[in-house]
């Protein structure tokens, strides 16, 4: 996966924060199976200083197991959009809307990182109970080091994508 790296400043909200790691997809999703128009898609962002609208993109990489020839194209993981910084502002709510399109065909697993100004780490991982997908978010404290299930995340446990398998 790539990793995000560096520190930019957050034009809507003034926040230097930056990202790091991703999500490997298992199995894969053939590319056919993703709206051509995905904002998730790295070939749908034109070279934009801001960088793209949004803070994960699809790993694309062609599918050797397959008999085809020439191999099919696969998502097989979410990479960060871009080097050095964060966009979106909404990476939670952008996890919770590719479980609920990918989620019940797919796992996903790794987490995503994130390193704010004042030395604060943010957790972002996909647990998995018996109702399905949970996206989890876990803070640690720059003072003392250890992580703390982030207080702040009431708000999205009230909308939690959670999936059933059909």
């Amino acid at each position: 996966m790539l990793a995000g790296g560096g520190l930019r400043k957050e034009p809507e909200l003034g926040i230097h924060s930056s990202l790091e790691g991703g999500f490997t997809l298992t199995p894969p999703i053939p590319l056919h199976k993703i709206p051509a128009d995905s904002p998730h898609l790295a070939a749908n962002h034109r070279p934009d200083p801001l960088g793209p609208p949004v803070d994960l993109v699809f790993a694309i990489a062609p599918d050797y197991d397959t008999d085809t020839a020439p191999a099919a194209e696969v998502a097989i993981g979410l990479d960060i959009a871009y080097e050095g910084g964060r966009k979106s502002g909404r990476l939670v709510g952008e996890i919770e809307e590719l479980l609920a399109a990918y989620g019940t065909a797919h796992i996903f697993t790794g987490e995503v990182i994130e390193h704010d100004e004042d030395g604060g780490v943010t957790y972002y991982q996909v647990r998995y109970d018996p109702n399905g997908p949970v996206v989890s978010m876990e803070e640690e404290d720059p003072e003392d080091g250890e992580a703390e299930e982030d207080e702040g995340c009431e708000e999205h446990r009230s909308r939690i994508v959670r999936l059933h398998a059909a």
